[in-house]
């Protein structure tokens, strides 16, 4: 037998299942971009590719004014070791090119955190090149 309080409970239940699956859809959609983050004491460090040529990754939400060793492997493998700005960001520019033709990833650690790491494509988008 259904009372008047059992209605809106229900009511309530959908609705929160509707939000937690828009939350888990709009997630799905976020890690399509060119970005990666972890979590931390200090917030969530994240990665992004600021620009394909060159290489060039911002950090965000890192131990500020602290050193960051970041790697670039591609093709060939880079490492720079830039030092944080006071709220825990830094950028750091690789003498190459993040294309869509090769796969690539960008690693930032800093002592005592978990390591970000940034993937480009796992599988070339590139049409094979064609011959004369």
């Amino acid at each position: 037998m259904r009372t008047a309080f059992s209605r809106p409970r229900h009511r309530c239940v959908g609705a929160i299942l509707a939000l937690l699956l828009l939350a888990a859809v709009a997630s799905i959609a976020a890690s399509g971009l060119a970005s990666a983050s972890t979590s931390g004491s200090r917030g969530k460090a994240r990665l992004a590719l600021k620009q394909r040529d060159p290489a060039t990754v911002s950090g965000t939400g890192f131990k500020p004014r602290a050193r960051v060793r970041v790697t670039f492997a591609g093709t060939q493998t880079f490492v720079r070791r830039p030092v944080t700005n006071s709220v825990g960001s830094f950028t750091a520019t690789f003498p190459t090119v993040a294309d869509r033709c090769t796969s690539w990833s960008v690693t930032a650690s800093q002592p005592g955190r978990a390591t970000v790491v940034l993937r480009g494509p796992a599988k070339p988008a590139c049409a094979p090149m064609s011959t004369p």
